[in-house]
């Protein structure tokens, strides 16, 4: 019992880890792409371009955890439903200052 416990989070780590580990990099071209970025000016501490798409990419990969791991409950989706109307957030203040 123990023994497929452990089973089950190791292969769960590792898909989740390899996912992100892949999505990551697309996600930054995508960022660089569409023009997401943050742009450095005198009150900001970077001096490149910084992408502001990071958080998507651990998204999707929260979300294909829950998808093949997760328990599936209300409470579970209203977090799903909320995730959904805060993940477009860099669309959103894209001219802004922040």
């Amino acid at each position: 019992m123990v023994q497929a416990m452990l089973t089950k989070i190791l292969l769960m780590i590792f898909i989740t880890f390899t996912f992100v580990i892949f999505l990551t990099p697309l996600v930054k071209k995508i960022a660089f792409h569409v023009g997401l970025v943050d742009i450095p000016n005198a009150r900001k501490i970077p001096q490149k371009l910084v992408p502001r798409l990071g958080g998507l990419g651990i998204f999707f990969d929260f979300l294909l955890g829950h998808t093949l791991f997760g328990t599936h409950s209300d409470t579970m989706n209203s977090i799903l439903i909320g995730s959904y109307i805060i993940a477009p957030d860099p669309w959103y203040t894209r001219g802004g200052s922040g």
